[in-house]
């Protein structure tokens, strides 16, 4: 490139992502229960929006409606590409019986083979 120029990136000019540019992402959220967990984590591998969902027993204090709250939850972690966050959202918001489920969303670096098997097995 010479002076002045712009540099085009490659997804403006339609070709394909590269690994670089697809950003991995690790969604934490919690559920009432393991059957409901199981059952947002299935629809959303059944839609391949997220390649992994780690499901745990966790136990939860918190704030609600100003009073101190304790009770044992389900914890799940996804492991996803930042482009599929809206739809994983209205997935999880359709299926969850929280009236304000908490979604977590944090930014990740993956080993090489690990993003490339995130790219793989997903939209």
């Amino acid at each position: 490139m010479t002076g002045g120029e712009i540099a085009t990136p490659s997804y403006a000019l339609g070709l394909a992502m590269t690994v670089k540019d697809m950003k991995a992402i690790s969604i934490y959220l919690t559920c009432k229960n393991n059957a409901e967990a199981k059952k947002i984590s299935n629809a959303l591998l059944k839609n391949k929006l997220v390649a992994c969902a780690n499901i745990f027993p966790v136990q939860s204090l918190y704030l609600w409606k100003k009073k101190l709250e304790q009770s044992g939850e389900v914890a799940i972690v996804f492991k996803t590409l930042k482009n599929n966050l809206s739809k994983i959202e209205k997935i999880i918001s359709t299926l969850h019986s929280y009236s304000v489920p908490v979604i977590s969303v944090e930014e990740i670096k993956l080993n090489k083979k690990a993003q490339e098997w995130l790219n793989k097995e997903i939209k």
